[in-house]
């Protein structure tokens, strides 16, 4: 993963860290799931109740950053880069894989805004600011498209 690092970091200009085997819920097909009334799946043979299971070894996070807040929107949904950075990650690893990306944005020197001017979860927040000036945002993952 060192190899996707290094190619995220260079392609968008900024710090990328892989952590590996984060987990992720997968889906579990209708005929898997235990049912006390099927003896095709008893609790010996499928031992798993509900629709999904956690996977730990099939998902990973991508954390870009630190960035400024201007950085930072070129990467959310209505930002220029933000399917690029999906796709990327997709094309290198493959469909079994599951991935999710989040941001560090540093908030250390701001400039003041007053309410009103659109920007609360942007580049402001309410209460206290934390010691490091580092918040971590999980992005939402695109619909992309296969053509």
């Amino acid at each position: 993963m060192v190899n996707l690092e290094r190619w995220l970091s260079q392609r968008f200009g900024v710090a990328a860290t892989i952590v590996p085997f984060t987990g992720g819920w997968r889906a579990v097909e209708k005929e898997e799931h235990c049912r006390l009334s099927n003896p095709n799946q008893t609790l010996a043979t499928a031992p798993m109740i509900g629709s999904a299971r956690l996977e730990v070894h099939s998902h990973f996070d991508v954390i870009l950053g630190p960035m400024s807040p201007e950085i930072s929107r070129q990467f959310t949904p209505s930002g220029k880069t933000r399917e690029a950075v999906w796709s990327c990650i997709r094309d290198y690893v493959g469909p079994v894989v599951d991935f999710s990306v989040s941001l560090v944005i540093s908030s250390a020197n701001l400039a003041p805004r007053s309410l009103g001017m659109a920007a609360l979860g942007l580049d402001l927040c309410l209460g206290h600011n934390n010691g490091s000036h580092l918040h971590q945002v999980r992005l939402p993952a695109p619909v992309l498209s296969s053509g």
